[in-house]
């Protein structure tokens, strides 16, 4: 990864921070966006240029058509060049389908599936210049679903499609393209809940664990490198085993 240019969107919180760091760490020039935590922006950029690593922030909402679609162009023109683009901006809201309004299940579809699909739009031709790689962060929900996320396991499903398709396409031109589907993680989201609200899910994992951002990250980072050269259209599970 040294001197790779790498977007990581939603790359300041959660899997996206552990992302940024660990590419960071393998030497890459970071271009990083976030949505409005300003906070955790600015002491993640703190702390990858502390370690002698090269940041900037892009503030992008990728559920905003015309911000999906500028950014990589500003990233070009800050870097010269993109070498990989991970995928990892996204959100969900939890409710019983039946219950949601429009803007909550249409506000899912357009963060996780359309805006990344519009992104990944704008980066190809870069990508295609550099012979590079896109990393798309799925969820084990849009393998097998989940109760309560019909939005978001139907925009994580969509972005399964998305890379054998895209693979598939792209493949002759040189660029790979791949997807991680993390299980439970463990999160600042998993850490305001009560554990009797996921026990059962540890239970379900051969492990009986939920897992680290750093165990994602580290995929990723496998998934952007060469070390992986041979590998495109697939998506490799971060689940601890679970229902094996």
């Amino acid at each position: 990864m040294q001197d790779k240019v790498v977007i990581v969107t939603g790359g300041t919180r959660g899997i996206g921070r552990a992302i940024s760091l660990r590419l960071a760490a393998a030497g890459a020039r970071l271009a990083v966006t976030y949505r409005s935590d300003e906070r955790s922006a600015a002491e993640l950029a703190q702390l990858i240029r502390e370690r002698g690593a090269e940041i900037q922030l892009f503030k992008v909402d990728i559920g905003d058509p015309a911000d999906a679609a500028r950014l990589p162009g500003a990233v070009n023109e800050a870097f010269g060049r993109i070498d990989v683009l991970v995928n990892n901006a996204g959100g969900t809201v939890d409710a019983g389908f039946l219950t949601m309004t429009p803007d909550q299940y249409e506000g899912v579809i357009r963060s996780n599936l359309l805006g990344t699909l519009r992104v990944s739009l704008a980066a190809l031709p870069h990508l295609v210049a550099s012979r590079g790689t896109v990393v798309v962060t799925g969820s084990l929900a849009g393998v097998m679903g989940k109760e309560g996320q019909v939005p978001y396991s139907t925009s994580k499903g969509g972005l399964i499609g998305m890379t054998r398709l895209l693979a598939r396409e792209l493949g002759p031109k040189g660029v790979r393209v791949n997807l991680v589907a993390p299980g439970f993680i463990r999160t600042e989201m998993v850490a305001v809940l009560e554990p009797k609200m996921y026990e059962h899910i540890l239970q379900g994992t051969a492990l009986h664990d939920m897992g680290d951002p750093d165990d994602v990250a580290a995929t990723v980072e496998f998934l952007a490198g060469s070390r992986s050269a041979y590998m495109t259209g697939c998506t490799l599970r971060i689940d601890g085993g679970l229902h094996v």
